[in-house]
């Protein structure tokens, strides 16, 4: 449940954010620093999942074939295809306003959408 907490953070933290440049991530436990990629030249914040499994240490499982990616977050589990409006929690389906998009093979999550 805290990796839940903490993925929920960073998205709100996303949402606030006007930035397209890399956002800065700061582990203050480990005493680290990390970069999430964003999407230049659109109107909303979109956040690159893979980077966000990374900063958040999560184990994930890709699908390149159908464009899909799971991220586990602890007893979790985040699905999120691309080209789609809906993520899936723990088998319960969720709908974004903008759909999930992909770039060079990296799918990205409109932040802004989920806040």
């Amino acid at each position: 449940m805290k990796i839940l907490r903490i993925f929920l953070f960073i998205i709100l933290f996303f949402s606030l954010s006007n930035a397209a440049s890399p956002i800065k991530v700061v582990n203050q436990a480990e005493n680290t620093e990390d970069q999430l990629k964003v999407l230049d030249n659109i109107p909303l914040v979109y956040c690159s999942v893979k980077d966000l499994a990374r900063v958040l240490s999560t184990t994930i499982y890709e699908n390149t074939e159908r464009e899909k990616i799971v991220l586990y977050l602890g007893e979790h589990r985040v699905k999120i295809s691309a080209g789609t409006s809906f993520i899936v929690i723990d088998d319960v389906v969720y709908q974004i306003p903008v759909p999930a998009i992909i770039i060079e093979g990296d799918i990205y999550l409109p932040t802004n959408a989920l806040f």
